[in-house]
């Protein structure tokens, strides 16, 4: 289990740009290729001003995915073997992702 901390000492909000504060954390499930899991600890922060809740993401994950980054990419770019992954799940990112995004990882 590895607890995810930034070196940002203030938060901002992304919806009204007002200063979050700490709420609590949370495990999250990251998966890798091969089908490897680990769990990481996730802080949670609240804005007061417009009452939402925001997850301070890694760079290796991408939201609402348990997959890493790199094996996102990997199966977009035809880099990743497709036997690792469910076939389905890899179909849905394929068919799912905007052109655009695809090629900005």
């Amino acid at each position: 289990m590895f607890f995810v901390e930034s070196s940002v000492t203030t938060h901002m909000c992304p919806i009204c740009q007002a200063t979050l504060r700490y709420r609590d954390s949370r495990p999250r499930i990251r998966k890798k290729e091969g089908g490897l899991k680990d769990q990481l600890i996730i802080r949670r922060f609240y804005c007061k001003n417009c009452h939402s809740y925001h997850n301070e993401l890694p760079d290796c994950l991408v939201p609402y995915k348990h997959y890493e980054t790199e094996v996102i990419s990997g199966v977009l770019y035809g880099n990743v073997d497709h036997d690792c992954l469910e076939k389905l799940q890899a179909a849905f990112w394929v068919g799912q992702v905007p052109y655009a995004w695809k090629y900005s990882l």
